[in-house]
């Protein structure tokens, strides 16, 4: 339990607004390019987890000079173990230089990675990796190559299931400022369906297409797409996959949106019934903004969260479920580290834990950019991509707990100077650091003057 002591003025009313704390996460592991048989970790950028016959791997790419994809055995995440790896020009490979994101597809009882690919290549990859000591490339499409209009500089790609087919979702940033929805059914024999290009046909926001993810509403499936350059977010109707409609944008500065400088990336989050966005942002402020799409075409802003400490604003984000709450994981690529925010009351974001490169035990996050979340024997790992560190960190977040309690009242004096002393019912046993709390009292000045933990 925890004893709050409070010094108010004008005490009348006084409620807890809120109770926060840095939790236990703890490093688990920490892996490194030409270490431990690990040969494809430079430039570790995107991540996707995949469970392949009861084991869970990492698929982790290298837009470096290795320009490849490193397939990672973290079925015991304090000792993962290299499967496979995949470079640029090797075994048919064609397509990886400058791999850069990752996405995994299950297609016919087979497990598929589809990887986008800059520089030179311009293009997607799809690589079956059901035998993952054994990956076979499929087939790969190229602007230069087949000119099937799959990429000029491809950033990220989404799968999205309609309809009993599979189709990779893709955009792009650097040069055609679009999205395209590709058919991939048959892996072999990918099949360009449709493309949604910024200034066409109404998309107002996708100039710097950079991410997208997919959301099932209401029985219909949406593409939301962040766009680095436009400085927003599109929200794209793909039900009909050959026939793609805009049905909503969101841009900063506009509608209540004040967290969509420089969009970057976008999870999906399901919360008490209602669906969320959660982007994050190039905003130094605010690097996150979370976004109520439950009705695609009025998207509602919530909230945007301070990334503390973090100038250059957030990268990747990846969605957790931990004992009934939810919780939005953020890396920050040119500030080392990994910020996890308890979005469980998605108009009140609470940071909860963080962890930097070089503190704390974690030694592999400079540069930290992809995160994916595994789920494994009962527990959850956020894995991380270090890019500066050529390298990936296996964070066990599985002591996450619930930090309230949220508006609870204080009874005491009422007098206009004195002490009011109150029992918060908090487990301190998961606390690691800095345990806060927030109070009000109708507006009047109030300080906390201890904290005395029982």
């Amino acid at each position: 339990m925890a004893m709050v002591v409070v010094m108010s003025l004008a005490m009348i009313g006084l409620v807890v607004d809120w109770a926060k704390a840095n939790l236990a996460i703890s490093p688990v592991a920490a892996i490194y390019d030409e270490e431990g048989g690990f040969t494809a970790l430079d430039g570790a950028d995107g991540v996707a987890i995949s469970e392949i016959f009861g084991r869970t791997y990492a698929v982790v790419t290298a837009n470096g000079f290795d320009s490849g994809v490193q397939i990672i055995d973290i079925t015991v995440p304090v000792s993962p173990s290299p499967a496979a790896a995949i470079f640029d020009g090797v075994s048919e490979l064609i397509m990886m230089h400058g791999a850069d994101d990752v996405a995994i597809a299950e297609i016919s009882g087979r497990t598929y990675v589809v990887v986008t690919v800059l520089f030179d290549d311009d293009g997607i990859q799809i690589i079956d990796i059901t035998v993952p000591a054994s990956p076979v490339s499929v087939s790969a499409a190229t602007d230069m190559v087949d000119r099937s209009t799959t990429r000029d500089g491809p950033s990220n790609v989404a799968i999205a299931e309609i309809s009993g087919r599979t189709y990779a979702v893709v955009a792009d940033r650097y040069d055609d400022d679009d999205v395209r929805i590709i058919d991939i059914t048959v892996p072999a024999s990918p099949v360009p369906v449709a493309a949604a290009t910024d200034g066409v046909n109404g998309f107002t926001e996708l100039d710097g297409a950079n991410d997208v993810a997919i959301a099932e509403i209401s029985g219909r499936t949406y593409a939301v797409v962040t766009a680095t350059t436009d400085h927003g977010v599109q929200i794209i109707d793909i039900t009909v996959p050959a026939s793609p409609v805009p049905v909503a944008a969101a841009t900063d500065g506009v509608g209540g949106f004040a967290s969509l400088t420089h969009a970057r990336n976008v999870a999906i989050a399901e919360i008490s019934g209602r669906t969320y966005a959660v982007v994050t942002t190039g905003d130094s402020q605010h690097g996150v903004q979370i976004i109520d799409i439950t009705v695609p075409a009025s998207p509602v802003p919530v909230a945007e969260f301070t990334t503390r400490g973090w100038w250059h604003g957030a990268g990747g984000v990846a969605i957790s479920e931990i004992s009934g709450r939810t919780y939005a994981v953020v890396t920050a690529i040119q500030d080392d580290g990994v910020q996890i925010i308890d979005i469980t009351k998605p108009t009140s974001p609470i940071e909860v834990a963080a962890a930097t490169d070089d503190v704390g035990g974690f030694t592999s996050l400079a540069g930290a950019s992809g995160v994916a979340i595994a789920e494994i024997s009962g527990r959850t790992y956020a894995v991380v991509t270090g890019s500066f560190d050529d390298g990936v960190q296996i964070i066990d977040i599985t002591g996450l707990a619930d930090p309230l309690p949220t508006g609870t009242a204080i009874t005491g004096a009422h007098s206009r100077s004195g002490t009011v002393t109150a029992t918060i019912g908090l487990d301190t046993s998961e606390i690691l650091h800095d345990f806060t709390v927030i109070v009000s009292c109708g507006g009047a000045r109030t300080n906390i003057t201890s904290i005395d933990m029982d």
